[in-house]
C-alpha cells in the first residue's frame, strides 16, 4: 500500500512516517509534501496514492484545496489539533482524523478502519457520519470548556469565550480575558494551546491569542508581523516571517 503524507512541519511528518512504518511495515511512503503547491506540482507527474495522511491548516491555505484540484477520489486521514473542520474534512473523502501530537495506537486502529472499510466500502457513509458526530461532540465540549485559573488561594473558572490571550512569562502560564484581567494558571503553553481550539492562534513560544481580539496588525522587521490586541497587554505579539502567510489566512477567513 501507498501512502502521501502532506504535513509542513517537517519533524511532524518525520514522526508520522516512522509511526505508520511501526504500525505496518508493508505500506510504503510515497512521498511527503509540505504545502498545497508543492502537492498540485506533484500530481501533475505522479499517480495518487492508496491513502493520504494529510495535515488541514498548510503554510498556502488548507489541504482540502488539494483534494478538490486533483478530482480524488483516495480516502483521507487527516491530522489535526482541532476539530474544526469536520464537514469540509468528510467531503474532501476523510475516513477519521488523528488528533496531534500522534499516538501510535491511534494511528494502527485507523490503519485497520481503513482497510476495513475498503474490504467494505458501503460502509464508508455510515464511517463519515459517525466521524462527524464525534467531530461535534468535541466541539460541544470545546466552547464549554472552561479554563482554571488561579486569583490568589481561589481556583476560578474562566470560560473559553472570556479568553483573549495566553502569555508565558517567567515560565509561568498566565491568562488574560475579555476584559483585560491577569490570572495564573497552571497549565502549560500546550495544553492550553489544545483547549482554546481554533479561534486562537499560537503567535509565538510566549503567546497565544484570540481572532476577536487583535486589533491591528502592522508589518515588522525582517517580514515579520507585530499584532496590537484590543485588550492592554505589556508585550509585543510578533509574529514569525514563517507564519505570516498562515496567520493572515487565518485572521481573513477565520480559519
Amino acid at each position: 500500500m501507498n501512502v502521501v503524507i502532506i504535513e509542513d512541519e517537517s519533524l511532524m511528518a518525520d514522526n508520522l512516517e516512522q509511526e505508520i512504518s511501526n504500525a505496518d511495515h508493508s505500506i510504503s511512503i510515497q512521498a511527503k509534501l509540505e504545502s498545497i503547491a508543492e502537492a498540485l506540482d506533484y500530481f501533475k507527474k505522479n499517480e495518487l496514492p492508496d491513502l493520504f495522511f494529510s495535515d488541514i491548516e498548510l503554510t498556502d491555505g488548507l489541504s482540502f484545496e488539494i483534494f478538490e484540484k486533483i478530482e480524488s477520489k483516495v480516502p483521507v486521514i487527516f491530522c489535526t489539533a482541532y476539530d474544526h473542520y469536520a464537514l469540509g474534512a468528510f467531503k474532501a473523502n476523510g475516513i477519521d482524523y488523528i488528533l496531534k501530537p500522534y499516538n501510535p495506537e491511534k494511528i494502527s486502529q485507523t490503519l485497520e478502519k481503513y482497510k476495513t472499510l475498503i474490504k467494505a466500502k458501503s460502509e464508508f457513509s455510515k464511517a463519515f457520519e459517525n466521524a462527524i458526530n464525534s467531530f461535534k461532540r468535541f466541539n460541544e465540549e470545546t466552547r464549554n470548556r472552561s479554563i482554571l485559573v488561579q486569583k490568589g488561594e481561589k481556583i476560578i473558572p474562566i470560560k473559553v469565550a472570556e479568553v483573549a490571550l495566553g502569555h508565558i512569562e517567567n515560565g509561568i502560564t498566565y491568562i488574560y480575558t475579555t476584559k483585560s484581567e491577569k490570572y495564573y494558571t497552571n497549565y502549560k503553553m500546550d495544553t492550553l494551546e489544545s483547549m482554546l481550539g481554533i479561534n486562537f492562534f499560537r503567535a509565538n513560544r510566549q503567546v497565544i491569542i484570540c481572532r476577536d481580539y487583535v486589533n491591528h496588525v502592522t508589518p515588522y522587521f525582517a517580514r515579520k508581523l507585530l499584532v496590537t490586541p484590543k485588550i492592554e497587554f505589556p508585550e509585543q505579539v510578533i509574529i514569525s516571517k514563517a507564519n505570516s502567510s498562515k496567520f493572515l489566512n487565518w485572521l481573513e477567513k477565520g480559519l
